[in-house]
């Protein structure tokens, strides 16, 4: 399978993308890109937008990340990303090349990246080139989701949705 692939009635997709609303939230929007040993899966809302990897982040598959990425940078606002690597059974040093490309665009447009369900192969990589650090890392998406929509601190009954109005009170 390479970067096109043939759905069934449907005919070729480019990058074999399909749209539709997520079951579970119908506010966010989910996108679906294939590579040869790789599948993204964005979901963009409004707040945050999140890119799950299923298989092997390498020289064969990383430009489909960086697809499936400049994709979710194209959307107005500032960019709080959250890439889902619980289901990443490999990275090698391209696909390391591309995380770090990912930090970058994202802190550049003012935004912030976490890593959610990092597991132990991808957490010595990051531990060996001394990324640890520069890579903010939960243990789910939903850990993620509160930290980058809520990066006040403090508990979360006392964070605020910036969405709401303000009660005037302090």
């Amino acid at each position: 399978m390479g970067a096109f692939t043939r759905r069934k009635g449907r005919g070729w997709g480019k990058l074999g993308r399909r749209h539709f609303r997520h079951p579970k939230d119908p506010r966010m929007d989910e996108t679906h890109y294939q590579a040869q040993n790789l599948r993204v899966v964005a979901q963009s809302g409004a707040l945050y937008s999140v890119l799950a990897t299923i298989g092997e982040l390498d020289v064969a598959s990383a430009s489909i990340f960086g697809v499936a990425l400049d994709q979710i940078l194209l959307r107005p606002g500032t960019p709080r990303v959250i890439l889902d690597v619980s289901q990443l059974t490999f990275c090698d040093s391209v696909g390391l090349g591309q995380l770090i490309r990912a930090r970058k665009l994202i802190e550049s447009r003012g935004g912030a990246l976490a890593l959610a369900g990092v597991r132990t192969n991808l957490s010595a990589l990051l531990r060996i080139t001394a990324l640890d650090s520069r890579f903010p890392r939960h243990p789910s998406v939903e850990a993620a989701v509160v930290d980058l929509t809520f990066p006040l601190g403090g508990d979360a009954g006392s964070r605020r949705d910036p969405h709401m109005p303000s009660s005037g009170t302090a």
